[in-house]
């Protein structure tokens, strides 16, 4: 007898050529989650045919699962893959110049729809594998406590689950590296200013940025349970902030104010890292995020040991004074995503 051992546990992925088309997952997940989740539409079929209780009659009509990747240190050479399957951001990145830095720009998507880059994955332990294709993320959060580091998580739908007789594909584990949220900043300019010019010192304790992915399974009459085809119908980019009971949030010319004014302002959450090998524009590994953001309804005061605090709800939309609906820089050193 060998039972399944957690930390023997994996989850890999590989990018489609052609999406649903499973491929051989070379790239391990670091970080935790659930193993793939077979969500399969059972039909219990209720009849009137002179049985208590009924008869045992079902039948599966669709094919669809998932998996849910838990909050694990976000770290720029992995975090781009979050932004791939959620926005079909990009797989390759852009040279710095000279330097080692690689810079994959992630715009927000506003009057197209993107084209999906779904990918295989491959979960289970030392007992048993399985295997979904077409994975795309349906929601991407990005978040920190001041003290610890950045999270990143998501939710991940799928086709349906099968068994994977050969096994986990052979893959290395990748070098990452994390960012200390007491080592990021956050930005707050006038929404025609310049991102990233306003700090915000001494005053930001945490923050939260949320990405839902309106992906929408299509099944179809094409001779097969699974579902044809997914599309992005619309998204939805939300927020929080918790700021020290100080000044950038008080209501005489602070977040409480512009939320009364509902006035829009142009938030950039700036996460760095390590230093890159060879400096040029850009020096760090980083992630970027930069979005027009109102606020929403402020919190009552609360506090942390007794020293008070605030936490300010945003959404953000499309901005025209701004002309964009912001975006997510993300640095490293990695050419592009196995």
């Amino acid at each position: 007898m060998a039972p399944g051992i957690k930390k023997l546990s994996r989850i890999q992925t590989g990018f489609e050529v052609t999406p649903g088309t499973v491929v051989v997952a070379t790239s391990r997940w670091r970080g935790t989650g659930t193993s793939l989740d077979d969500k399969r539409k059972l039909e219990i079929i209720e009849e009137l045919v002179g049985y208590m209780g009924g008869t045992d009659r079902t039948v599966i009509t669709e094919n669809i699962g998932g998996l849910a990747l838990s909050p694990a240190p976000a770290t720029p050479e992995q975090a781009q893959y979050l932004f791939v399957w959620g926005m079909a951001g990009p797989k390759t990145g852009v040279a710095d110049g000279v330097g080692t830095g690689k810079v994959y720009t992630n715009t927000i998507p506003t009057t197209t729809t993107p084209t999906p880059t779904p990918s295989s994955f491959e979960t289970g332990d030392n007992k048993e594998q399985e295997v979904a294709g077409y994975g795309v993320a349906t929601q991407v959060t990005i978040e920190g406590k001041a003290g610890e580091t950045a999270k990143m998580s998501g939710t991940i739908l799928t086709r349906g689950v099968n068994r994977l007789a050969a096994g986990f594909s052979t893959t290395t584990l990748p070098a990452v590296s994390e960012l200390p949220v007491s080592m990021g900043k956050l930005y707050l300019d006038a929404i025609g200013g310049t991102p990233g010019t306003t700090l915000i010192a001494n005053q930001i304790l945490g923050f939260k940025v949320q990405y839902d992915f309106m992906w929408i399974p299509k099944p179809t009459m094409d001779g097969s349970l699974d579902w044809s085809f997914a599309v992005l119908a619309d998204f939805k980019i939300s927020g929080n902030v918790l700021f020290e009971h100080d000044t950038a949030v008080l209501r005489n010319a602070g977040a409480k104010a512009d939320f009364v004014a509902q006035t829009a302002k142009l938030m950039q959450i700036k996460l760095i890292g390590d230093a890159l090998g060879t400096p040029a524009a850009e020096t760090n590994k980083t992630i970027r995020i930069t979005h027009p953001i109102k606020w929403l309804n402020p919190k009552p005061l609360s506090d942390i040991n007794g020293n008070d605090t605030v936490s300010m709800d945003w959404q953000s939309r499309y901005n025209s004074t701004f002309g964009s609906a912001g975006s997510v820089v993300i640095v490293n050193e990695v050419a592009a995503l196995p």
